[in-house]
């Protein structure tokens, strides 16, 4: 017997424009709340949901998003254009010890999170026992889900160098955004040792 059975191909655009026809999984909860034949009960219980699930979607676009600005930040290299300068003592040879500057970092991070949809903001939590500040980075995706990540417990005040109260202030803060920005996106410095190899470029 002959088989008669002709095989037709889709092609995969026509696919994925079928699926993103389909409701998801939250917007057929949703319609379900708003039945109006449903009894408050189940009603309230669709909406919680509902909610969960838009919580769930907003948090795997943040990972998304934060995946691929990482991706791209942790690939790049930025120069130690900063230097400390500790004086030689009994008239000894200075030391200079290089750094990447906050500056730095953030010219080259805020296009790129800003390309993701996210933005970053920076603020502050004091530490009673012993007094210490602590250094908060809050990633927000633009679907609105946030996420934070906290700089290791510092002094309140950086005494040297002879810096006052404020500048001593300013200089901890600015310590607390490039530590906290550099461990959330494992960014390395030109020269610096990365997994064991040092860096070429």
């Amino acid at each position: 017997m002959g088989d008669d059975t002709q095989l037709m191909t889709v092609a995969p655009s026509a696919v994925a424009a079928r699926e993103a026809e389909k409701p998801s999984m939250l917007q057929a909860v949703m319609a379900a709340a708003m039945n109006p034949d449903l009894d408050p009960d189940r009603i309230e219980k669709f909406l919680a949901m509902g909610m969960e699930l838009e919580k769930d979607k907003r948090a795997q676009e943040f990972n998304a998003a934060f995946a691929a600005a990482h991706s791209q930040v942790s690939a790049m290299r930025i120069t130690k254009a900063g230097e400390i300068i500790y004086p030689g003592k009994n008239g000894g040879q200075a030391s200079v010890i290089k750094f990447i500057r906050h500056d730095d970092i953030s010219r080259i991070i805020k296009p790129i999170l800003a390309e993701n949809g996210l933005t970053a903001t920076y603020s502050s939590e004091i530490l009673a026992t012993p007094p210490k500040a602590v250094t908060v980075m809050t990633i927000i995706h633009r679907n609105g889900h946030s996420r934070e990540w906290r700089s290791i417990p510092m002094p309140l005040v950086d005494s040297g160098g002879g810096k006052n109260d404020v500048q001593g202030a300013g200089s901890i803060s600015t310590y607390g955004r490039r530590y906290v920005t550099v461990t959330a996106f494992d960014i390395v410095a030109d020269g610096d040792d990365n997994d064991g190899h040092l860096n070429a470029t």
